[in-house]
């Protein structure tokens, strides 16, 4: 038989588990409803937006915050650039020919 100590102690332990988890549900539900009217307002605001140095300033803050999401090594970057490079001097070959070859080289085979 369980003292009447412990099981005021679960109970209070049951009701602070509670409250937390409400709580933490009513946080959830405000950042949401926060980040959705945040949005709202900036969709609005932009749409009636006229002020072109506004707007590029939006989109500048924009680009470099997807920017920041994509990070590349070195190697990456390095290889990158070399292929924008091979297509700039025209080393490379048109999609439908690889195919073609492709083709060839598999039914010699």
């Amino acid at each position: 038989m369980e003292s009447a100590f412990l099981l005021i102690t679960k109970q209070k332990i049951r009701v602070i588990w509670l409250k937390f988890v409400i709580f933490e549900q009513a946080e959830k539900e405000y950042i949401m409803d926060s980040n959705s009217q945040i949005k709202k307002n900036l969709i609005s605001r932009i749409q009636n937006s006229n002020d072109i140095s506004f707007l590029k300033a939006l989109q500048t803050i924009i680009d470099s915050s997807e920017e920041a999401l994509i990070q590349l090594t070195e190697e990456q970057q390095s290889s990158i650039e070399n292929g924008r490079n091979q297509i700039k001097n025209g080393d490379f070959i048109e999609n439908e020919k690889l195919i073609s070859e492709l083709k060839e080289w598999v039914a010699k085979k």
